[in-house]
């Protein structure tokens, strides 16, 4: 009798003990429908549970399998129907600072557990939407094209993926994503950018002023804005449906947890006006919980590559000097003819030195590449020579620079296969083209700095890792 009470107990106890964790397992999962989870960096609709576990078990599986997940790029560190989608109607900068620029807002998106849009390139500028904006959509005919023109996307996912960023999507995604709605269109007051905000959105002096005033007396940084829908970005993105219009005062938001929490909230299909980026007059965004990625490291448009080492075989092989001149650092600040000046000095100093190195190497051959040329820095016109109107004086100052180094080789897209002439009709393309002939060179000369040119010495020491070659020139502007 004592050992039979003694089996029911155990049994009893048994079944307890199943029951008690069954009610811990079943608590545990239907509170997650109401607690922050914070540790997965997810955020998905409260109201659907197999959603919710879905996106937690996709997270646990991509956290603790991170060869699989470097293997497939597509794959994000949270599902993809899960993020916020950040977009961005205009960018700031030409390539190198756009590029630069556009990373920051990778990272930025990571950090609010979402994704990037993919922008669209032209002529080294960026885009939000394809048929271009501003200016460039107003006086050209022209459309923007995706951005896998200057780069190879997949293996830019694979890099974003490497340093722990969420994977890019496309534009179309977030149009369908979103199905053609914007949850908040936020216009940053940065400094100096009120006369683009008054043009843009065709409002004067004193209503600019007013959304100034309200931003400084409150503390949540941010302001309803709504004549942000006279730019019509709205028409442009395709009949987009945008919630809410509203101005933010980037000085308030260092952390981007207060940022989410206050001014985004639960929104998921959100769209910035202009990214510029972060730093002195832009965001002030800490990025610091991202790992810092250089443009050096997102790999170039197969085909550009593939343009540059068949020139290079052509005509520089086997051996040569390549020189970079970011003229427009030389000539801004300085008067027309001070700036010629100064130029034409640093020219004398570079042919001293190309003519030493070409005796102590043993090298004829040069290649020159600057932003002079067609594909080079659209600025120095539109800046330094705007005064003047003539786009002549650029041509002057590029075939000075020319006849200074005795006739050294440069990029011309008519000496490349004619298939290849297509895509070299862009200038963002032939600079890059132009920045992997540079990075090739068995010597590289630099003229003026810029962060153009600092791609392009990162490039060349990627591929000169140890015995590189680097002579600066006229750098102390």
């Amino acid at each position: 009798m004592a050992t039979r009470m003694k089996k029911v107990a155990t049994l009893l106890l048994f079944i307890a003990t199943i029951a008690t964790a069954l009610w811990v397992v079943f608590i545990y999962l239907n509170s997650s429908i109401f607690v922050d989870i914070e540790p997965t960096g997810l955020e998905c609709d409260n109201d659907n549970v197999n959603k919710m576990l879905s996106c937690q078990l996709q997270h646990v599986i991509q956290s603790t399998t991170p060869k699989q997940q470097q293997q497939q790029h597509h794959i994000a560190p949270h599902s993809q129907d899960c993020v916020r989608l950040i977009f961005s109607y205009r960018y700031f900068e030409q390539l190198a600072m756009a590029t630069t620029n556009f990373i920051s807002l990778a990272s930025l998106a990571t950090l609010l557990d979402g994704s990037a849009v993919i922008p669209y390139v032209h002529h080294s500028r960026m885009s939000g939407v394809p048929q271009g904006i501003g200016r460039n959509r107003k006086l050209h005919d022209i459309r923007y094209f995706n951005m896998s023109l200057y780069f190879d996307l997949k293996g830019v996912n694979q890099v974003l993926q490497q340093h722990r960023y969420s994977p890019l999507v496309s534009y179309d995604y977030l149009t369908s994503r979103c199905n053609k709605t914007l949850d908040v269109l936020i216009h940053f007051i940065f400094q100096g950018n009120t006369k683009d905000a008054k043009k843009w959105y065709k409002i004067n002096n004193r209503i600019f002023q007013q959304v100034k005033d309200r931003l400084a007396k409150t503390k949540k940084g941010w302001t309803f804005c709504p004549f942000i829908a006279n730019a019509n970005i709205a028409q442009q993105l395709g009949d987009f449906n945008i919630k809410r219009y509203i101005c933010v005062d980037p000085t308030k938001f260092q952390s981007v947890e207060k940022f989410k929490r206050q001014v985004l909230k639960d929104t998921k299909c959100i769209g910035f006006v202009q990214w510029k980026g972060i730093g002195t007059n832009r965001a002030l965004f800490n990025l610091t919980r991202n790992q810092r990625i250089k443009p050096s490291l997102f790999p170039h448009n197969k085909k550009l590559i593939s343009i540059a080492k068949t020139y290079i075989k052509r005509y520089l092989s086997p051996r040569y000097i390549a020189v970079h001149g970011r003229i427009e650092r030389l000539l801004i600040g300085k008067t027309s003819q001070a700036g010629i000046r100064y130029l034409r000095s640093c020219m004398q100093v570079l042919n001293r030195n190309l003519f030493y190195l070409r005796q102590q190497h043993n090298i004829d051959r040069s290649f020159l590449s600057t932003d002079l040329a067609d594909s080079g820095s659209d600025t120095i016109y539109n800046k330094y020579y705007e005064q003047e109107r003539k786009l002549e004086k650029k041509k002057e100052l590029y075939h000075m620079a020319i006849a200074e180094l005795s006739q050294p080789h440069v990029f011309n897209a008519s000496l490349v296969d004619k298939n290849d002439h297509a895509i070299l009709r862009d200038n963002g393309a032939t600079a890059i083209v132009e920045m992997q002939i540079l990075s090739h060179a068995d010597i590289l000369i630099t003229i003026g700095g810029g962060n153009f040119q600092q791609w392009i010495v990162d490039l060349y020491m990627k591929k000169h890792p140890h015995n590189p070659k680097i002579i600066p020139i006229c750098q102390n502007l």
